[in-house]
């Protein structure tokens, strides 16, 4: 599943919420999914924490880890879900 075929940007609350709906979901039917980010714009924070942070404070890190494989990240992109992860420790 390509990012860019699922919204139109990476950087406003509305595309990640939209994308929260779709995976959230997957993972509700026990479903894997592969999400590139290929040909996609980088993240804001603003996006991330309301798509894949919301899932990860939904289900936990193990969870989403399950379910929802990243590809094709760019470096900022890798950067951000690091940092978010060391950020929230607890739910690892």
């Amino acid at each position: 599943m390509q990012l860019s075929e699922i919204i139109k940007d990476t950087y406003t609350n509305s595309s990640g919420v939209v994308l929260f709906d779709v995976l959230d979901k997957k993972i509700k039917n026990n479903e894997t999914v592969n999400l590139s980010f290929k040909n996609s714009t980088p993240m804001s924070s603003s996006f991330f924490n309301s798509s894949i942070g919301a899932l990860i404070d939904k289900y936990s890190l193990a969870i989403v880890r399950k379910y929802v494989k990243f590809t094709e990240l760019q470096k900022s992109q890798y950067d951000l879900l690091i940092k978010y992860i060391n950020n929230n420790k607890e739910i690892a």
